[in-house]
């Protein structure tokens, strides 16, 4: 057939039609078919994204804009060009990168359009690495005392964090521990307890929050060795082989090379010292090659060094090749048991004290004790001295006004050695004004002689005797015979004192003298106790010493001068 049609007129085509069709049909209405409306139809297909991540699509077109965050199909657009604008979607860290970020595409009234956006995961590039942050260097310890510790080390670049534990494990992070106080590139730490140990961890901290390495050091705190109370001062031997001393300073006993009024001093040049014993004014030490030194009042020649000048600073006592075992300082002498059981004092010898069978006044060097050739301690009181032997007897001299020396009425003078009646198994001893008490070997037990006028013999009574009486305490660790009153510790950190109490120097809370042991208040952990003319200091386990009795020379070491009928810790110490 033609592709051509024959256009004719009306009536040739209801001819043909009527030729063509039944009659039935030329009876109805004639319908011709309608057009199909075009399509306007644009589908965006999204892919690549992680399951409920929302795509960031956008159509747009002058007076239409549609952001779509899925794969939708858009209808009955209007014929045109639109810009399709995908852009970089954002999850967790990671980044998703359209394929295309921008399009076109012409929307006709045929068929619909179909846009693929496909997203791509792009790995983020690997940050630098930053360098490690430098630790601490040169860390070392600043300085020791007893209850402070300073820690020193190189500068740094970055803040320092500096933490402490007790015992020999350092913290190991900048937030376990104890935090110490920073300055510059050094820490201080205070309030710690004396002869204690203690371990610091150092941390740089860089600005971002980022932590070295750390670096420890472990320090011990500064210890009591010892303690010593004399007249109207007190002194303490410390674990470094430094001596401290409180109180009067009036004649140089403090040793700091003046005679002004101080709550602490450090004995000058002394950096050695294994024993210290304070007298009535003044004060002696044993240095660790068993050499002697003495400082304070001189007039009497009780410094040994051939003089009778005073000194405010350490002098050598001439003991010449003798080495020293033990040290006592008394009222205007002391004394030293040498090594291999002989004794020799200096000073003052107007009743005998000096032990050489005449009474020498002024004795400025060391003169050798008549007959005692096995001593193991020796003590040095007022105008008396005694010594215990290594067969548990004991030998006294010097003056015996109240049986002191332990010899029979009537008493007198003894120029020589003399020995104790009924004493055989002492193992220590000491001698006051005018009593002595000695210590036995193995139960611990006390006796003492002498005046008893304030109770100071302990028996209960208030009667001399020349010979020794018993006391009620036992397992004793340590005596200590001060100017009218006695002392022990005992064991599990007691104290018990007996006597003269006009100053609080029992320590029990009143100021009445006591005749038998009773306990002073609130010490539980001493280890060790020294009774001076009228005030007694005790030391303690990893605590500051405390100290009780008459304080008018600020002896006690409390920061004050009150007596104090209770003890009280040696605040002066640091």
């Amino acid at each position: 057939m033609s592709s051509r049609m024959t256009v004719t007129t009306g009536l040739a085509v209801a001819a043909l039609a009527a030729a063509l069709l039944p009659h039935s049909a030329l009876a109805q209405p004639m319908t011709l078919p309608v057009a199909k409306a075009p399509s306007r139809s644009l589908t965006v297909k999204v892919t690549g994204l992680p399951k409920r991540t929302k795509a960031a699509v956008t159509i747009k077109r002058k007076g239409y804009k549609k952001t779509l965050t899925k794969s939708k199909t858009l209808k009955r657009m209007k014929p045109g060009r639109y810009r399709i604008v995908a852009r970089t979607v954002s999850v967790g860290g990671s980044s998703y990168v359209p394929s295309a970020k921008k399009q076109s595409v012409r929307v006709t009234s045929g068929k619909g359009k179909r846009v693929r956006i496909r997203y791509r995961l792009v790995t983020p590039p690997t940050p630098p690495i930053p360098p490690p942050v430098t630790p601490v260097s040169d860390l070392r310890v600043g300085d020791r005392e007893l209850t402070s510790v300073s820690v020193t080390w190189a500068s740094s670049q970055d803040s320092v964090v500096v933490r402490r534990a007790a015992g020999p494990t350092a913290p190991d992070s900048p937030n376990a521990g104890v935090l110490v106080a920073v300055t510059q590139s050094a820490a201080r730490d205070t309030g710690l307890a004396p002869g204690s140990e203690y371990s610091y961890a150092a941390f740089a901290i860089a600005s971002d929050g980022r932590v070295s390495d750390r670096r420890v050091l472990t320090v011990k705190t500064l210890g009591i060795s010892s303690i010593s109370a004399g007249g109207d001062h007190t002194c303490a031997l410390i674990d470094d082989g430094s001596i401290r001393c409180w109180g009067d300073n009036s004649v140089g006993q403090l040793g700091n090379g003046t005679l002004a009024p101080t709550d602490l001093s450090t004995v000058v040049g002394v950096s050695d010292a294994i024993a210290v014993s304070a007298g009535r004014q003044h004060s002696c030490a044993i240095r660790s090659d068993r050499s002697v030194l003495c400082w304070g009042y001189g007039n009497n020649g009780e410094l040994g060094n051939n003089d009778t000048i005073s000194s405010g600073t350490p002098v050598p006592v001439a003991l010449g090749l003798d080495k020293a075992f033990t040290l006592s300082s008394g009222d205007g002498f002391s004394c030293a048991s040498l090594l291999g059981g002989r004794v020799k004092c200096w000073g003052l010898g107007n009743a005998g004290q000096m032990g050489v069978g005449a009474a020498n006044t002024i004795n400025k060097v060391p003169v050798q004790v008549t007959g005692v050739t096995t001593a193991l301690s020796v003590s040095a009181g007022s105008g008396s001295t005694c010594a215990s032997l290594v067969d548990g007897t004991a030998r006294c001299w010097g003056f015996n006004d109240s049986g002191q020396l332990g010899v029979s009425f009537p008493p007198s003078n003894q120029l020589s050695p003399v020995q104790v009646t009924g004493l055989a198994d002492s193992q220590d001893i000491g001698i006051g004004n005018s009593h002595a008490c000695a210590r036995s070997i193995g139960a611990g037990t006390v006796r003492c002689w002498g005046r008893n006028d304030a109770g100071q013999l302990g028996d209960g009574s208030f009667n001399d005797s020349s010979s020794p009486v018993n006391t009620s305490v036992n397992a004793v660790t340590s005596l200590s015979v001060g100017g009218f009153s006695s002392c022990v510790t005992l064991e599990g950190g007691t104290v018990k004192c007996w006597g003269a109490n006009s100053s609080g120097q029992i320590g029990d809370g009143t100021f009445t003298d006591v005749n038998s042991p009773v306990q002073v208040a609130g010490l539980g952990d001493a280890s060790s106790v020294s009774a001076g003319y009228q005030h007694v200091c005790a030391t303690r386990v990893n605590q500051l010493p405390v100290c009780w009795g008459a304080g008018d020379g600020g002896q006690l070491g409390d920061g004050g001068t009150a007596d104090r009928a209770t003890p009280v810790p040696v605040s002066v110490l640091r």
